[in-house]
């Protein structure tokens, strides 16, 4: 290597269909970049991250991996919440994420998402925006941004305008590139700005995740427990039961705006479950 040459993004991959996977790592290669690890768990990455001089600078992550007959891992958000504990910037990707589901990533840490159709030049311009400490925001991810600021505002002044306008040439279509260029800012202020887009985003939906108790009382119902079941297992009484699946259906509600407003709370808590992957297997 001369001493202009730099040496080439470590990247992983973790992604559970073995087909999916080879194609994937093959594009990789083919770009330049050193795939240091790949795996159908996140947990494989972990291992090897203990042997390697440092963690990849990449993890591409599906979100989806559920491998029949094997005890299930991490997976969804809490699969990119360990692999960013791990030091790694993650870009997370499915083929069947519901914006919801793209937006929980984000909050867990993920730099961006890419639909598993996407194309090579799109997986090596966006494995090369978070190798360089930014993020890859696809028009869709900036959609998703928008609407979501828009129907769950933290405060009125949440995303400044100069904000709002970097998501909506996004959702346009427009590069990083031509984004900042358009604004006026050089690559560096675009990743603050950036920076604080995602910060907004986490807080949003932070607010309105399912609280401890919240989560076992969901897990239950998937279990097909009655109140009385729930307030025995949980030592509480039926009416705090009540008033929990009441507190679950409107956190329901505000992250599901396409729900009916007339949802039980019974049923958001079955609904809730499935978004939580409690009881449910999810296809890849």
């Amino acid at each position: 290597m001369t001493a202009e040459a730099k040496p080439a993004i470590q990247v992983a991959v973790v992604e559970d269909h073995e087909i999916t996977r080879d194609g994937l790592v093959a594009r990789l290669h083919l770009a330049g970049y050193a795939v240091v690890a790949q795996a159908d768990a996140v947990e494989a990455i972990g291992e090897a991250a203990r042997t390697l001089p440092r963690p990849p600078q990449v993890v591409i992550c599906d979100l989806n991996l559920r491998l029949p007959g094997r005890t299930p891992g991490r997976s969804g958000a809490e699969a990119i919440r360990y692999l960013v504990d791990l030091g790694c910037a993650v870009l997370a990707t499915s083929g069947v994420a519901t914006p919801d589901e793209v937006l929980d990533a984000v909050v867990a840490g993920a730099h961006g998402y890419l639909e598993k159709t996407a194309s090579s030049q799109a997986f090596v311009r966006a494995v090369s925006a978070l190798a360089a400490g930014s993020y890859y925001v696809t028009p869709a991810l900036a959609e998703s941004l928008l609407k979501d600021a828009e129907l769950r505002p933290l405060q009125q002044d949440e995303l400044t305008t100069q904000a709002r306008t970097a998501l909506r040439y996004f959702a346009r279509g427009n590069t990083a590139d031509e984004v900042a260029a358009k604004l006026g800012l050089v690559p560096g202020r675009l990743t603050a700005l950036l920076d604080r887009v995602w910060d907004a985003a986490r807080r949003r939906r932070r607010r309105y995740a399912l609280a401890p108790r919240e989560r076992e009382v969901v897990a239950l119902v998937a279990q097909g427990r009655s109140h009385q079941e729930i307030a025995a297992q949980l030592g509480i009484s039926q009416p705090w039961v009540a008033d929990l699946l009441a507190h679950i259906r409107d956190k329901y509600l505000a992250t599901h705006p396409d729900a009916s407003p007339t949802l039980s709370p019974l049923a958001a808590a079955h609904l809730s479950a499935a978004d939580l992957g409690i009881g449910v297997r999810h296809a890849t």
